[in-house]
């Protein structure tokens, strides 16, 4: 299954596509919204998406407002993760399917995108 990470902390990315590659995941990371967007019109359809509030470029909540804007990708369950101070706030404005604080446990991320695309 395709997840796509959309987070700019490059060394959160390569640790957390080796992770669940280790569980069988397919991981496209993209380092911005602008770049996340252009992976979801171009490309497969992921099963989930991993975003984070606070990039350059494109942030998350830009990306999340255009995800939803656009019926094709607005059905893609999205999971939140950011370190912001009230990024749990912003999760319920978003309309995320889930949210999760940093530093993440990843077993509970795992668990979370395992449930997510199952629903898929």
């Amino acid at each position: 299954m395709r997840i796509l990470v959309v987070d700019d902390d490059r060394d959160w990315t390569t640790a957390l596509a080796e992770f669940l590659e280790l569980f069988g995941f397919r991981v496209v990371v993209a380092s911005d919204g602008g770049e996340a967007l252009a992976a979801l019109r171009n490309g497969p359809p992921p099963a989930a998406i991993v975003l984070d509030l606070s990039m350059g470029g494109m942030d998350g909540v830009r990306f999340r407002t255009e995800q939803l804007s656009d019926a094709t990708l607005a059905a893609t369950p999205t999971l939140l993760c950011s370190a912001a101070l009230d990024a749990e706030q912003v999760a319920r404005t978003l309309h995320v399917d889930e949210f999760l604080s940093k530093p993440v446990a990843p077993m509970e991320l795992l668990r979370i995108l395992r449930r997510l695309t199952d629903a898929a």
